[in-house]
C-alpha cells in the first residue's frame, strides 16, 4: 500500500467517528449567518440532477454502469442548505479530474417519511452522502481476507449503520470537512476503478483462453 493511500485512508479513519447528524456542529455558527442561509433561495438546485424515488431504488437494488455519489436531503433543513455547495464543489471538482462518477440528490422529504425511500434504506439523517457502485461496500458481504475488506476495515461500517444496500456506503465524517469528504469519495472512486480493471482483466483473461481452446 503505497504512503499516499496510507495518508488518505487515515484522514478518512479520522472522520469515520461516526455522527449520525451534523445539526450539533452547525449550533457553532453565528445566528445571523443561519438566519440568512435559511432566508436564502436554495441557488443551487438545478445544478445538481434530482432524482427519483424510483430512480434511486433502482439505483440501490442493481449496481449501476457508473459510479454515483448521492446526496439525500430535505430542501428546507438548514443543513441541508449549508451542505449543498460544498456538494456541488465536490462534483466538479470530480469533473475537473475527469472522474467518471455522476452526482445526483435525493429529497428524502417527498412523501411521507414512514414509508418514505430514506426510511426504507436506513438513512437516518440528512445531510447523507453516499457512494453507489459495483462493488460490495457492505462488511458483512466482503471476503473477510480480501484486499478491500483490508483496506477498509475502519471505514465502512456494518449493515445496521449504513445505508441498506449492498452497493452503496455513507459518508460518516464531519459534512463541513471538505478535504475529508473528497478524500473518502477519491478513495471509493479509486476502490471502484480497481475492481472494474479487475473484472475487465479477468474477463479479457477468459476470452483469450477461450479463443485458444476454440483454435484449430
Amino acid at each position: 500500500m503505497s504512503q499516499h493511500f496510507k495518508l488518505v485512508l487515515l484522514t478518512v479513519i479520522a472522520g469515520t467517528v461516526g455522527i449520525s447528524g451534523i445539526d450539533h456542529n452547525l449550533g457553532a455558527i453565528r445566528g445571523d449567518v443561519a438566519a440568512g442561509a435559511l432566508q436564502a433561495p436554495l441557488r443551487l438546485q438545478y445544478n445538481i440532477t434530482e432524482i427519483s424515488w424510483r430512480q434511486a431504488e433502482d439505483m440501490l437494488k442493481n449496481a449501476p454502469l457508473i459510479d454515483h455519489i448521492v446526496l439525500f436531503y430535505v430542501p428546507l433543513h438548514f443543513g441541508c442548505r449549508q451542505f449543498m455547495h460544498l456538494f456541488l464543489t465536490l462534483s466538479q471538482q470530480f469533473e475537473q479530474e475527469k472522474r467518471n462518477v455522476k452526482f445526483v440528490k435525493v429529497n428524502c422529504n417527498d412523501g411521507k417519511l414512514s414509508d418514505g425511500l430514506c426510511h426504507r434504506y436506513n438513512v437516518a439523517a440528512v445531510p447523507t452522502v453516499a457512494y453507489v457502485a459495483d462493488l460490495p461496500f457492505q462488511r458483512e458481504k466482503l471476503p473477510p481476507k480480501s484486499f478491500i475488506q483490508r483496506a477498509l476495515r475502519w471505514c465502512i461500517h456494518s449493515t445496521m449503520d449504513d445505508v441498506d444496500s449492498v452497493h452503496a456506503t455513507c459518508y460518516k465524517g464531519d459534512m463541513f470537512l471538505y478535504q475529508e469528504l473528497k478524500d473518502w469519495a477519491t478513495m471509493m472512486y479509486g476502490l471502484s476503478q480497481m475492481k472494474r480493471k479487475l473484472d475487465s482483466v479477468r474477463q479479457s483473461n477468459f476470452i483469450e483462453h477461450l479463443t485458444k481452446l476454440l483454435s484449430p
